[in-house]
């Protein structure tokens, strides 16, 4: 009997430990999960642990002065750092279907209002720019010193390749001051 428990033990351990979920194989029985739909979040907490698909690390500090949007930890802008920190990754990677549209959800507290900061949405091959598009995030921040949530949508009208990195970032040219939290980007193909 207590050979049978030991194995029965083990036998539950290693399929709760397997990853093994029954709603994923069926779409139907999640609602939530849609299989033409692929979001990511990063709430800048871990940071530094979820490379390799994030980038410019650098630019993620404990805020200063007011608090974060959620934790403590967000991504900066300024004079000194023109780009965040950013997802970047092989769009083959993410699936096996092409992606038709990007949607780059996040909030941004600016010293100042009406700042020169947009979205950008970037997919190149090998470093030859495929589609570069940017969603100006100045009439959006309409008050400083204020967390101000922005959504950008990115229609994909190019030809890609599975092979080809797709980038999503926030693009800082007048270089003020400006604090980015919570991103979450989704993938619609």
């Amino acid at each position: 009997m207590k050979r049978f428990l030991a194995l029965f033990i083990v036998g539950v351990t290693l399929y709760g430990c397997s990853g093994s979920d029954q709603k994923a194989d069926n779409p139907n029985a999640d609602p939530a999960k849609d299989p033409n739909k692929l979001v990511i979040s990063n709430d800048l907490e871990n940071a530094a642990a979820i490379i390799p698909s994030w980038s410019n690390e650098k630019t993620v500090v404990k805020m200063d002065g007011a608090p974060a949007h959620s934790g403590q930890f967000v991504s900066l802008i300024d004079d000194q750092f023109q780009y965040s920190y950013g997802f970047h990754e092989t769009i083959g990677n993410l699936n096996k279907k092409l992606p038709k549209k990007v949607t780059v959800k996040g909030w941004i507290y600016s010293s100042i209002a009406a700042p020169d900061i947009s979205i950008v949405m970037d997919i190149n091959d090998n470093g030859k720019q495929v589609e570069w598009k940017a969603y100006s995030l100045t009439p959006v921040i309409n008050e400083a010193n204020k967390w101000i949530e922005y959504k950008a949508n990115f229609d994909i009208t190019k030809p890609i390749q599975a092979s080809y990195l797709i980038k999503c970032f926030a693009w800082n040219p007048g270089k003020k001051l400006a604090y980015l939290d919570d991103f979450e980007i989704t993938i619609d193909y």
